[in-house]
């Protein structure tokens, strides 16, 4: 998506054309094209461009995902890139713009400049919302039980990493945490975590096979989140794993093998074999300041458009709102081949389980007692054993471009648990939102909302209306009605019109109120 930027691209990776915030960040950094040298990390891309920048006037742009990357590993929905005009933030025996910026105190490169005075409360955010570098994790959502016994936790990593290699990691120093965790808490269980990527792509564990026989030592499952894992783990065994930092910022103590970004600034205990003497002692707020504020450019999911970090918060909390009333069984009855697929998409989550049946004889076989159970509009009826967890979904009120019947994705739908809002003949979760009162932040919101549709034009479905318009000189003034109509079948006539069901008699009830 990003040709024609007039970047030179670093050799063989030649993907990087294809990551879908290329083009934002050439736009975030103001980039004019043709003076850069881009690549990605210290992979083969990034090598190249740092040697076709050698010599040359090319300003070197190293990208790299960023510290909050996404919900699910490799997702193509990505929230951030680092971006390094020297080096790479896991490279402990070079230079990077982190590295500069934290010993000097001040951003340099790439970084972004200028103060950010909301630094206690987005971390206080990101503890909060548990937010990691990926996001996508059942045990949050699912009521798994944690541990009852409080402990202390290796975090394992993905063999071969690149971050090994150049964060000062020697052979055998993932045997050497865990026995010294081992060693060091006699009387505490030693849980052990994996890495996302050993479940989500197929990579391995850096532990050496004894490690998963040792009696003492608890293999924690995949599904726990990081913060879950920090609130009975209170003090961390890390290489050169993200999980360091994070668990810093959940007040964890940390032990580090490598040597990250993190380490060696008096917040960690080091016992890397190599590396680096720092300069500076930091604060933990001065070292996220840097990390997530400054070397960490971040983009709207929705528009690809620069933000804040305090949007992507906004953003994951909505995501986990969302997951949380999405969590267990659901079972669709009925639905149509085109919105079976499409129902993966509004109920997902990481602890979601969705079945698709064709009739409530075939639910009462595949759905669990608390499973709830959705059916399309309002003609189907409920039998009485679904009656209390049956959720009638219908099209939303700003639906798509172009009609359904079109088969055109829609923006929106509506999932009600009490009836459906165009049944005028039972009540409706509208009907229940609208008798409870609102609040002033509320009206504000839909009063923007409400502006918005206007200057946009907005409808249900958004059709243009080319080649028709009416020549107001044809009623010599007189009051033009309009009066919309309808597909006499659709359910919401049956439903919520008693008396008028055809347009015409709507245009005869029309006319007679209007004479003139």
């Amino acid at each position: 998506m990003a040709r024609g930027l007039g970047l030179n691209v670093g050799w063989p990776f030649r993907k990087i054309w294809r990551h879908p915030l290329l083009g934002s960040m050439v736009k975030r950094l103001e980039i004019e094209g043709g003076d850069i040298s881009v690549g990605w990390g210290y992979r083969p891309s990034g090598k190249s461009a740092m040697g076709n920048a050698v010599g040359t006037e090319r300003r070197l742009l190293l990208l790299e995902d960023g510290f909050i990357r996404s919900l699910r590993p490799g997702s193509k929905v990505a929230y951030s890139l680092v971006a390094d005009s020297q080096g790479i933030y896991y490279d402990a025996t070079g230079c990077s713009d982190l590295l500069v910026a934290l010993e000097s105190g001040k951003p340099t490169g790439w970084m972004r400049a200028g103060e950010e005075p909301e630094v206690q409360e987005l971390m206080r955010r990101f503890r909060e919302l548990g937010v990691s570098k990926y996001n996508w994790y059942p045990g949050e959502y699912s009521g798994v039980r944690l541990p009852a016994e409080t402990g202390v936790l290796v975090v394992d990593q993905t063999r071969g990493d690149t971050s090994h290699v150049y964060g000062g990691m020697a052979p055998g120093d993932f045997d050497r945490m865990i026995k010294d965790a081992l060693d060091e808490h006699p009387d505490e269980p030693v849980y052990v975590r994996s890495h996302p990527d050993h479940r989500y792509r197929g990579k391995h564990s850096c532990f050496a096979p004894w490690v998963f026989t040792e009696p003492r030592i608890k293999l924690l499952p995949p599904d726990l989140s990081p913060a879950q894992c920090f609130s009975f783990c209170r003090e961390i065994y890390a290489g050169t794993s993200l999980m360091g930092m994070e668990g810093l910022l959940h007040g964890c103590k940390v032990k580090t093998y490598g040597w990250n970004f993190y380490a060696g600034w008096g917040l960690t205990e080091d016992r890397g074999t190599r590396g680096p003497q720092r300069q500076n002692r930091l604060d933990l707020a001065t070292l996220f300041k840097s990390a997530y504020l400054q070397y960490t450019h971040y983009f709207d999911p929705d528009t690809l458009e620069s933000c804040g970090m305090n949007d992507i918060l906004d953003h994951l909390a909505l995501q986990k709102e969302t997951f949380l009333a999405n969590r267990g069984q659901r079972v669709t009855v009925g639905f149509s081949s085109w919105k079976k697929t499409i129902v993966l998409d509004y109920l997902r989550g990481p602890s979601t389980e969705i079945a698709q049946v064709a009739s409530f004889g075939e639910a009462e076989k595949s759905a669990s007692g608390e499973a709830q159970v959705l059916v399309w509009g309002r003609r189907p009826e409920i039998p009485e054993s679904f009656k209390g967890r049956a959720v009638r979904v219908e099209d939303g009120f700003i639906r798509s471009k172009g009609l359904g019947a079109a088969f055109n994705f829609p923006y929106s739908w509506v999932l009600d648990r009490t009836g459906i809002y165009f049944d005028g003949g039972a009540p409706s979760d509208l009907e229940n939102l609208l008798n409870e009162g609102f609040t002033d932040s509320d009206l504000a919101g839909a009063r923007e909302l409400i502006g918005i549709l206007r200057e946009k034009r907005l409808t249900k479905y958004n059709l243009t209306g080319d080649g028709v318009s009416l020549d107001r000189k044809l009623v010599n003034g007189r009051k033009v009605i309009l009066v919309p109509g309808q597909v006499e079948a659709d359910a919401s006539i049956a439903f919520g019109s008693p008396e008028v069901k055809s347009n015409i008699e709507l245009l005869r009830r029309v006319r007679a109120a209007e004479p003139d």
